[in-house]
Formats: C-alpha cells, sequence, structure tokens
C-alpha cells in the first residue's frame, strides 16, 4: 500500500511513499535484531568505512541531481536549504565515522588489593529512531550513523517528506 505527498508548500502531490503494516514494522525489528550480533562484532574500522563510503555518495553528482529534486517537491527546500543537508550530512558522516577511535574501554585500579576494573562499553541492540523532515539528511544520519558506529542496528521511521519513491536510499 502507498500514500500521497504533498508538498508542504504548494499542497500539490509530490510522490507517493510506502505505507508499513504492522507486519512491516515487526519484520523490520525481527530483521535488524538477527543482523544485530554479526553487526556488533564487524571491527570497528569496518564501521568507519562504511560510513565514509555512504559520505561520498553524498558527495557524488548522481545522488544530489537525484535527492534535490526531491527535497524541493516534498519538504519545499530552497537551494541553499538543499545545499546544507548535502554539506552538513557529508560532514556529519565524516565526523561520525571518526567516533570509533574513541569507543574503548578502560582500566581502572580496583578497590581490591591487587585487582582492577575493565570497563568495556557494548552495543545495546536494536535502536529505533523517528526523524522529522525539517533537515532530512543531517537528522536521518545522525539517528543512524552513531548507533551504527557503536555496533546497533537502527530500525528508522522518516518523516513521509523524505524522498518518497526517489530512489535517494544512501
Amino acid at each position: 500500500a502507498t500514500f500521497p505527498v504533498h508538498s508542504p508548500h504548494t499542497g500539490e502531490l509530490a510522490s507517493t511513499a510506502a505505507a508499513s503494516s504492522r507486519d512491516d514494522c515487526r519484520a523490520a525489528i525481527e530483521a535488524a535484531q538477527r543482523a544485530f550480533p554479526a553487526w556488533e562484532h564487524t571491527p570497528f574500522a569496518a564501521h568507519r568505512e562504511i560510513l565514509l563510503r555512504a559520505a561520498t555518495t553524498l558527495q557524488s553528482e548522481e545522488w544530489q541531481r537525484k535527492a534535490a529534486p526531491a527535497m524541493r517537491a516534498e519538504v519545499a527546500m530552497t537551494q541553499a536549504q538543499i545545499s546544507f543537508n548535502f554539506f552538513a550530512g557529508t560532514q556529519l558522516l565524516q565526523g561520525i565515522a571518526c567516533m570509533v577511535n574513541e569507543l574503548r574501554g578502560e582500566t581502572l585500579p580496583s578497590v581490591v588489593p591487587g585487582g582492577q576494573v575493565f570497563i568495556q562499553r557494548r552495543a545495546q541492540g536494536v535502536i529505533y529512531s523517528v526523524v522529522p523532515w525539517n533537515a532530512p539528511v543531517p537528522l536521518v544520519l545522525t539517528s543512524v550513523a552513531v548507533p551504527l558506529v557503536c555496533g546497533n542496528t537502527v530500525v528508522v521511521r522518516p518523516s513521509v517528506h523524505l524522498f518518497a519513491r526517489r530512489g535517494c536510499s544512501a
């Protein structure tokens, strides 16, 4: 099933979007749960590389040519706002990719004589993210990239105004 997406500026039909059923949502969560054990144990360097490749995609003329018309039609963005979304999205992905250098444990002295305390940061599992429409690229990327780089899997519910049926997935 689908539903219409209207421009908030003109009210005209901009595109259609998939309407997820309860079963679709359940399937997405179950898929993320199945993927979690392998993703959690994927080396952080691989997480970084995936995010950096996504940043490269955002910088590509091909992706920007597809995304810009959708942003104009579905979110009523000006060219300056579109450019900001591309720039901010790329910068966010590159910065978050570098967070892997901060994902380390700590060793502390224990109150027990001769003992040590080891602190290990672990991923939490499936993260559910709801994203508004007003800055689609940076907000989606922040809500997805931070949990992913930390070893979590993500189910994201973007705004209906987010590039519906435009083939603009990163």
